[in-house]
């Protein structure tokens, strides 16, 4: 639209608040200054394990997990537990057994990558409430756009009342935006306060943000995208 628009700086702010306003359009109130644009979800979660999670620390994942969490929690030294799943499902109770006072981050995909399977929002509700407040609850929802199920709820919409949960977003998967590398987070304001000083000082590029902008503001194409998904 103009030059500005390439500008990484001047145009992240911008993107955040356009991130809060289409967030908070389906009823939600988060703050555009609670939100951290990381390069891509990947290093989101990898900010948020790298935080927390330090050698001797179990990390509490589904069986059928994103891998890339036990890469992360492994690479910090931790000790990863996986929690069976039934059918590629996972198990709220296997999760809630297999907690310790070890248990420092438990982090889960919702909807599922790999199985596309997910948990509804009474599910989620139910784990994030057996969760101590020490312990970090990590939830990547990058499929959740793709939803159409009616009992299917994002965890933005507690985030900003808990002390312990964060959730990831992408736009490399609804947004096809994939090859431009860019993601977004939201939690409590401190968590996210202190993730931001794990951020690269340029970690993200002016025309990833134009594009993404462009993405939020193109809602025809999102409900194709949308109806095509769920057609097929």
């Amino acid at each position: 639209k103009d030059q500005n628009y390439y500008s990484a700086s001047e145009g992240i702010q911008e993107l955040r608040s356009a991130i809060a306003e289409k967030e908070n359009s389906k009823g939600l109130s988060i703050g555009a200054d609670d939100i951290l644009v990381t390069n891509g979800v990947s290093e989101g979660l990898d900010m948020v394990i790298s935080s927390v999670v330090e050698e001797g620390d179990e990390v509490l994942l589904s069986e059928f997990g994103f891998p890339l969490y036990q890469i992360v929690a492994k690479s910090q030294g931790a000790n990863v537990v996986f929690a069976p799943e039934v059918e590629c499902v996972t198990q709220v109770d296997s999760l809630i057994s297999l907690m310790s006072p070890k248990t420092k981050l438990i982090a889960l995909a919702n909807p599922n990558n790999p199985t596309g399977t997910y948990l509804n929002q009474e599910e989620i509700k139910r784990l994030e409430a057996a969760i101590p407040g020490n312990v970090i609850f990590l939830l990547d929802e990058a499929y959740a756009e793709y939803v159409t199920a009616n009992d299917y709820g994002s965890g933005l919409s507690w985030a900003a009342t808990s002390d312990n949960v964060v959730v990831t977003r992408t736009f490399s998967k609804f947004y096809g935006l994939a090859g431009l590398r860019l993601g977004w987070m939201y939690g409590p304001a401190e968590m996210i306060s202190n993730i931001q000083r794990l951020r690269i000082t340029f970690n993200i590029n002016g025309p990833s943000v134009a594009a993404a902008i462009a993405s939020l503001e193109d809602k025809e194409y999102s409900k194709s995208v949308k109806q095509h998904n769920a057609y097929w």
